[in-house]
């Protein structure tokens, strides 16, 4: 028989902040809190823990919990809403273009001297120039990544990291992720950024194939294969997408 409960959501109040989480029981002697990049937190405590013991030991630790939820609150994409008519401005590695819409019989995307030129049949279809804009971005954001990644992973040398595959894809609260099986997946939208903005996220990730956890052991890591890090990383926070 499996003593372990179905996930339940809860919340607590510290000062001025409420922190909301998840709450796990499981077969084990100790009670664990997480927080993650997507700045949710997750509890897993002992089968047969009391909501009171459990909330006491959130607020017990809601100084750390807030202090990190801030440290990601950083890497999340800032977002602009558009309405995909000309004139708006668009970035494509970390360069500003003007948004030109025009009117052709074949649906195409291109850059030429700061402007980023959308044609198709009906211009006035903002939806379908959303759409050919998503495309083009992802088709790029590939290539793109794939050839960072091949440079980025000649900085682990002596390293020894372990095998990984890449992932691209839409994400809303993260540049970027690594799984435990490998998988680096990096936000579509890191094609707007600077490349230096890109390596410096692909090196985190790929840091984190040797250590999980915002460890010093990870940062020293870092710091190893990328000196530079945190400048990096503080013109990162800077980007409004």
């Amino acid at each position: 028989m499996n003593s372990e409960k179905a996930l339940q959501h809860h919340c607590v109040k510290f000062g001025s902040e409420t922190i909301e989480f998840s709450l796990e029981s499981r077969n084990r002697s100790t009670l664990s809190i997480s927080v993650s990049p997507d700045l949710s937190v997750a509890v897993v405590a002992p089968v047969g823990s009391s909501l009171e013991k459990v909330e006491e030991k959130v607020r017990k630790r809601a100084p750390w919990i807030i202090k990190q939820r801030f440290y990601f609150s950083q890497f999340l994409p800032a977002i602009v809403r558009r309405d995909y008519r000309s004139g708006e401005a668009f970035r494509y590695l970390g360069r500003q273009y003007r948004l030109k819409v025009l009117s052709g019989s074949i649906e195409a995307v291109a850059t030429d001297r700061g402007i980023l030129r959308v044609t198709l049949p009906t211009p006035g279809n903002t939806t379908r120039v959303q759409e050919l804009l998503r495309d083009w971005y992802r088709t790029r954001a590939r290539a793109v990544f794939e050839a960072r990644l091949r440079s980025c992973s000649e900085r682990f040398q002596g390293v020894g990291l372990p095998d990984y595959t890449l992932s691209v894809r839409k994400m809303n609260f993260r540049w970027g992720s690594c799984t435990k099986n490998g998988l680096i997946i990096l936000n579509e939208d890191l094609i707007q950024v600077p490349s230096h903005c890109i390596d410096y996220v692909i090196c985190h990730e790929l840091s984190h194939l040797k250590v999980r956890n915002h460890t010093p052991e990870f940062f020293k890591i870092l710091s190893r294969v990328m000196p530079d890090w945190e400048v990096r990383r503080r013109r990162l926070e800077k980007v409004a997408l």
